[in-house]
């Protein structure tokens, strides 16, 4: 392994590098519709969505948890708030606490792709929220309770001043939880200062972005293997400094988890704290025979350290460049991404898309090449359900897509997909009969399916939204089922608005049996989940809304083999001014 130094000194000249080539262009907001889906500040208030969960399950062939997020059952998936990575390096999951919902304005969701552009973590696909700017002063106000002794208060401020824009918020919430030792305190407060040079042509002027999340919560462990006193204690620190100008993206980003764990039954008292320092510059060239294309420079240094983990540096440096091509109706995109890291060696992540549009309908067929590297949690930390595996290696994966979407009336759209998703060195949690799993390469795993939706609107006041997926997913080397893959998932929303101010929305979900284990020792049985939501508004932007879970109360099980919640409401009470 190269000694520090040499590797700082590679990463300052790269950075000197790109200072002096062409002037940089933005990465583009995401790929062509069929394999995006785009939800903006006014789709969210349309479906009055509450919270990112929310969001994100309204998606077809997308699935979060609190913490946890999977596209066409891969969690390899990356999100990004505002460029910001939210994948948690020293805790699995993604820190989805830490995005100002109430803030957002646009979220996409890219299907099986965009590892080109957004780097490693990609093969299941990427999920960008982008905040809004401040414009108008605006103060909202929230406060909601429930079932499990639920409370939480939402609020925030935004203001303008000439050219200079501020933006605030807060999130406090707090639940006693349905099972012992399973309560969780959630708090969150955001920051981002903005400011727009008079004159536009200049390009958009910087903006700095800084958020932080706390969370406590109980780890009840599995049924079999309860661990009634561990407890955990998360935190998320994230800042980003972004500026275009002059044909000229940058952006930088900083982030720091940190994740404690006790258990004083299994004497286990384990800290592990990792930073990132990311920098990423894009522009377009103008290249002999090439032509004009996107390319764009990424260096990033992650620190990992605490217990059974001496301090650590692992550095990534990528180049990549995408190409667009059009002809009539047809169209072609071509790119590629060069990492190069410290410990894993060098990956290439090629991808190819071509689309062709027949009126209102458009045919499109893509394939790409991405890779993902374990994290210093997955090699190095112990707690009372995990033990480490230093030797963990990188898993690579190739997704080929193929879909139809079509747009007809404005009552009426629709789209079918197929996929394809083949990897090598899956990572994946092995559980032992002890109740004690570690992190392990996998060897070839597949997952392949469809997914389906159509969106119907035949009146004013009537919206109704059918969506299904099937996946078929298995080790092709032991034939196993893989855990935690359900193969048939099927959701339908219909909302009601009968009067303007007014909705009340059903959602209902059938999820098929799954395998709790990679052994397929256990499984959960197929469950069916039916949830109600309503608001109403009225006056000077107060708002009363309300939303039941699991209206029949059904005794089912989450995906890892973890009871999930009985039936639970909320109600509160907002307002905008």
């Amino acid at each position: 392994m190269r000694p520090p130094y040499t590797r700082w000194r590679a990463l300052l000249c790269l950075l000197l590098l790109s200072w002096g080539a062409a002037p940089l262009y933005a990465a583009p907001e995401g790929q062509a519709a069929g394999d995006t889906v785009v939800i903006t500040v006014r789709d969210i208030r349309r479906l009055n969505l509450r919270s990112v969960q929310e969001l994100l399950n309204h998606i077809p062939g997308v699935r979060a948890g609190e913490n946890s997020v999977s596209i066409r059952g891969s969690r390899a998936v990356r999100v990004l708030l505002d460029g910001m990575p939210l994948n948690d390096r020293s805790a699995h999951g993604v820190k989805l606490e830490m995005v100002p919902f109430r803030q957002l304005e646009k979220v996409i969701v890219i299907k099986g792709g965009g590892g080109t552009f957004y780097g490693d973590y990609s093969g299941g696909g990427v999920i960008r929220f982008i905040t809004r700017r401040a414009g108008r002063t605006r103060t909202f106000l929230e406060l909601y309770a429930g079932s499990l002794e639920l409370r939480g208060l939402r609020a925030g401020i935004s203001r303008q001043a000439g050219a200079w824009g501020l933006a605030a918020g807060a999130h406090y919430r707090r639940e006693q939880g349905y099972r012992s030792n399973n309560d969780k305190e959630v708090q969150r407060v955001n920051l981002k200062l903005s400011y727009q040079p008079p004159n536009r042509r200049s390009g958009r002027g910087p903006s700095l972005s800084l958020d932080y999340g706390e969370r406590r919560y109980g780890s009840p462990g599995y049924p079999r293997h309860p661990t009634p006193r561990a407890r955990a204690h998360n935190q998320s620190l994230g800042a980003c400094l972004r500026w275009q100008g002059r044909g000229l993206a940058s952006g930088t980003f900083f982030t720091r988890f940190r994740n404690r764990r006790t258990d004083p039954d299994r004497g286990i008292d384990s800290v592990l704290t990792t930073w990132t320092l990311r920098q990423d510059f894009t522009r377009r060239l103008e290249l002999p025979w090439l032509g004009k294309l996107h390319a764009g420079l990424g260096l990033q240094n992650e620190h990992g350290q605490g217990t059974g983990l001496e301090p650590r540096d692992e550095q990534t440096y990528a180049l990549f460049a995408l190409k667009h091509l059009h002809r009539g109706r047809l169209g072609l995109r071509l790119g590629l991404r060069v990492n190069l890291y410290s410990a894993f060696g060098t990956a290439l992540n090629p991808e190819a898309r071509l689309s062709w549009r027949l009126g209102p309908a458009q045919v499109w067929a893509a394939v790409s090449h991405s890779n993902q590297t374990p994290t210093f949690r997955q090699r190095y930390f112990r707690h009372s359900t995990l033990r480490p595996n230093p030797a963990l290696g990188m898993e690579r994966s190739t997704n080929y897509g193929l879909g139809l979407c079509w747009s007809g009336p404005a009552w009426l759209k629709g789209e079918v997909s197929l996929f394809y998703n083949q990897t090598q060195d899956r990572i994946t949690f092995v559980r032992g009969d002890d109740g004690v799993g570690q992190y392990r390469n996998a060897g070839r795993t597949c997952l392949q399916g469809l997914d389906a939706s159509v969106a119907l609107r035949p009146f004013p006041w009537l919206e109704v939204k059918p969506s299904y997926t099937y996946l078929e997913a298995k080790d092709q080397d032991t034939g196993l089922w893989l855990a935690g893959k359900p193969r048939h998932k099927l959701k339908l929303e219909v909302v009601l608005r009968p009067r303007p101010g007014s909705m009340l929305g059903l959602h209902y979900t059938y999820v098929g049996r799954v395998f709790t284990r990679a052994d397929n020792r256990e499984q959960g049985p197929a469950y069916h989940l039916v949830a109600l939501r309503g608001e109403y508004t009225w006056g000077e932007g107060w708002r009363l809304f309300a939303r039941v879970d699991n209206l029949l109360d059904q005794d089912y099980l989450y995906a890892d083999g973890m009871p999930a919640p009985p039936r639970t409401w909320q109600v509160g009470l907002g307002r905008e001014f």
